[in-house]
């Protein structure tokens, strides 16, 4: 079992602290311009995955960095998916609204074969839309991805993804989860939290979970990330509210 992780995306117009993915599944946001984002995750099932990230805001839009993604720490599984994989990426978001955002991505590389030692493309690419609601602190976001077998794992090359979050607790805590649904190695969920600490740090704890239709193990996710927008203690941070239109006297 191995899932996407980190997918590198942004940081924008997120309601609760602009993290840069849910657990597997992007959460349309955008890194702000010459800041850098950094992101550690880690699988643990029955082996354990390490998955890194590094982000920076690049103006119009646009984001890159690097990935270092599907590098065994333990056990010895062998996986349908390449390993080692150092990838580069590129992503573009928009806001259209207070509520609504697009984006797309695209990260490519290379990485290495457990099993014959042969080197291959490793490419995802995927395209979302995010939709806030800021009274009751709610985001979803609804996507499509697709990749090659050595990011993915033997199976579909595409599919759909989602994922829901709610600020229980503003600038504290969130709740979250998500899907990557398919039949390869990549096609799993996270139901989870994230608890933001001080000076930007997050500590993002979750249950892994097999997407319907694929036969991939149950395991726990962690995840640490630093924020650079973020460079106060967590109880200053608050969700920025959408408009509300203030009702005329003749509505009252």
């Amino acid at each position: 079992m191995r899932s996407l992780l980190l997918l590198l995306v942004g940081l924008g117009a997120a309601p609760a602290w602009a993290q840069q993915s849910f657990f597997n599944v992007p959460s349309g946001t955008r890194t702000s311009d010459h800041h850098v984002f950094l992101q550690e995750q880690l699988n643990l099932t029955a082996s354990g995955e390490s998955n890194f990230t590094a982000a920076t805001g690049l103006g119009l839009g646009f984001e890159t960095g690097f990935n270092v993604f599907h590098v065994d720490v333990y056990g010895d599984h062998v996986s349908q998916s390449a390993r080692n994989l150092f990838m580069a990426n590129l992503v573009w978001t928009s806001s259209f609204s207070e509520v609504l955002t697009l984006q797309v991505g695209v990260q490519g590389g290379m990485g290495r074969y457990e099993a014959d030692g042969r080197y291959d493309v490793a490419v995802l690419g995927w395209a979302l839309v995010r939709y806030d609601w800021h009274r009751p602190r709610l985001a979803g976001v609804l996507g499509v991805y697709g990749g090659t077998p050595a990011h993915l794992g033997a199976g579909w090359p595409a599919g759909p993804m989602a994922a829901l979050e709610w600020t229980a607790i503003p600038g504290w805590l969130a709740l979250q989860a998500d899907l990557m649904f398919g039949r390869h190695e990549s096609a799993v969920a996270v139901v989870g939290a994230s608890l933001l600490l001080k000076y930007g740090w997050q500590l993002s704890v979750g249950a892994l979970l097999p997407s319907p239709l694929s036969d991939n193990d149950f395991g726990v996710v962690v995840e640490v990330t630093r924020v650079p927008e973020f460079d106060t203690p967590p109880r200053e941070r608050r969700i920025v509210p959408g408009h509300v239109r203030e009702a005329s006297p003749e509505e009252m």
